[in-house]
């Protein structure tokens, strides 16, 4: 009927229908969210979100994030998964033909050549499966990039914020996002609360900039489905012909456990010793830059105010930074030598002005032992400018590693009060925040 086709066109592509639409159609209030009931109903329908294809409303639109699990396989597949080649299946065919035709008066030579094959046989299916084995730990990895909670809109909580587990979400669920979360789900923007919503979309695209998003359907239904099974048609057939190409297993694994191990120690996840194959033979890789070929982390390398201006005669003096990751430590040079920011008022300046200009801040991470950044990329790398600057002189020696990160920034944010900010817009090209000098001593 018309009715389901549209309910279908509305479930499979909700981005092409206004927020009015979608929430008719789930019988949700954006204010106050779901009924118990319709969360009953639909979770007994789809399940945990982990099951779905799709989970509306609120806030932001990508793939859902949460993995499904993967079983280990037990011992006894892995093992006789290694001797499912063609070339093995002819190595261990070969090795009885070895047994059958043997000769009385070269008994001891009869049984050496079986027995090298099958010892290189056992060897080539051990390394196999510690190489698997060892992988399926790297992958878990993974996984801590999936958002565990959300923050949900329900009735039962008379609209009010809850926090519940990501994967209890269905569809129709209000869920609200702020600055340095992560998204729970594939939702549908309904409605803003700041000037400019801006998403890190590296893990899935590779884009080193944060995404403007909005609230407008999008009515062109292969916007984000474009081509798809032709992408994955060539994938699959360019992957199945080489693989074809393979040379002894043994020689051949052997060959590749040394290579992937030596991959290993420069952090590459190598899951299947046939991609090490190929990837010999590869002479052009297209590849997205940021995270791939990078640490998908920025950091300010140079630096640099007048030291003066009269008419024409205007003098720059540069400044080198040292560090290239978020860790707040690292030295300003001047003239290769280590200089005291505090001894210039422009580098004072800067530090303020950095500090005061942006809303992201910087994370130690205990787990990890690494810093991390919590909101946009570009404004994290001017917050550990200001702690490598260090404008004040803090003595840093007795802080922890979470007040290291954010010591300076602290004195400049007491120092001054924030009224308001402008955001950037295209005809402005800036953004600048309103601050009130605080009149106390430090």
């Amino acid at each position: 009927t018309k009715q389901s086709l549209s309910t279908k066109i509305i479930i499979d592509y909700p981005w092409t229908k206004t927020k009015e639409e979608i929430a008719d159609l789930y019988h949700v209030d954006e204010d106050i969210g779901l009924l118990e009931d319709l969360i009953r109903q639909s979770f007994e329908r789809y399940g945990p979100n982990s099951n779905l294809n799709i989970s509306i409303i609120h806030i932001i639109h990508i793939f859902y994030i949460e993995l499904p699990a993967e079983e280990n396989k037990p011992l006894g597949k892995l093992i006789l998964k290694q001797f499912d080649d063609l070339l093995v299946k002819i190595l261990l065919a070969a090795a009885s033909l070895f047994e059958e035709h043997k000769e009385e008066d070269s008994l001891v030579a009869t049984f050496v050549e079986p027995l090298v094959i099958l010892l290189i046989l056992i060897a080539n299916a051990a390394v196999g499966v510690w190489q698997e084995r060892n992988v399926e730990s790297a992958i878990e990895a993974l996984k801590e990039y999936e958002s565990e909670t959300a923050h949900v809109i329900r009735q039962s909580r008379l609209g009010h914020v809850q926090r519940i587990k990501a994967r209890n979400l269905v569809p129709g669920s209000i869920v609200e996002v702020t600055v340095g979360d992560k998204v729970p789900a594939d939702i549908r923007i309904t409605t803003i609360y700041s000037t400019t919503l801006r998403v890190d979309q590296s893990l899935l695209t590779g884009e080193s900039v944060s995404v403007i998003k909005h609230t407008d359907p999008i009515f062109d239904l292969g916007a984000v489905n474009q081509d798809k099974k032709k992408i994955f048609f060539f994938l699959f057939f360019d992957i199945t012909v080489a693989g074809i190409l393979k040379g002894l297993p043994a020689v051949i694994t052997t060959c590749l456990a040394l290579g992937t191990r030596r991959m290993a120690k420069k952090n590459a996840i190598v899951r299947s010793l046939l991609s090490v194959e190929i990837l010999a033979c590869t002479s052009v890789i297209c590849s997205d830059q940021t995270g791939t070929l990078t640490t998908n982390q920025m950091s300010v390398c140079r630096t640099f105010i007048f030291n003066k201006a009269e008419s024409n005669d205007i003098q720059i003096d540069q400044f080198e930074v040292t560090g290239s990751t978020y860790e707040p430590k690292g030295d300003i040079m001047f003239n290769e030598t280590k200089f005291n920011c505090s001894n210039r008022s422009g580098l004072i300046e800067l530090a303020e002005c950095a500090a005061l200009c942006i809303d992201s801040a910087l994370d130690y991470n205990e787990s990890k032992g690494v810093y991390e950044k919590v909101g946009e990329a570009t404004e994290t790398v001017l917050t550990v400018l200001v702690e490598k600057m260090n404008v004040f002189n803090t003595n840093k020696s007795r802080l922890s590693l979470q007040e290291i990160a954010i010591s300076s920034n602290i004195i400049i944010r007491q120092k001054y009060r924030k009224e308001f900010t402008l955001e950037f817009s295209c005809d402005r090209k800036s953004m600048s925040p309103i601050c009130c000098y605080c009149w106390q001593r430090y």
